[in-house]
């Protein structure tokens, strides 16, 4: 339906802030969404999952620095410890096979 699918297009987003991950329109969204259950399916693994490990080794895939990767992830989680939010995060359990396996993105 080209309706339906003309919706979606118009509020596809994606941004991403030069000057931190705070200002982004994602943490915009997060915050306008304060007091209400966030349905969220990450690319990758989720946040609450990441070692310094993986942060370093998703830092080095996308060419930013240690410290943004790390600064993003941390803004994440503490986001999702606020008391006030209420966040759910879904993901394939193929992604966590991947993972396990060493494979994909993380061969």
């Amino acid at each position: 339906d080209e309706g339906l699918t003309g919706e979606i297009r118009e509020s596809l987003e994606i941004e991403e802030a030069p000057d931190g991950f705070d200002r982004t329109l994602l943490a915009r969204w997060h915050a306008e969404a304060a007091g209400t259950k966030i349905r969220y399916v990450p690319a990758g693994i989720p946040d609450l999952l990441r070692t310094e490990a993986l942060v370093d080794y998703e830092a080095g895939i996308a060419n930013k620095s240690r410290e943004a990767q790390a600064g993003e992830t941390q803004y994440r989680i503490d986001y999702n410890r606020r008391p006030e939010t209420d966040m759910e995060v879904c993901m394939p359990r193929h992604t966590l096979e991947i993972f396990a396996r060493g494979l994909g993105v993380w061969d």
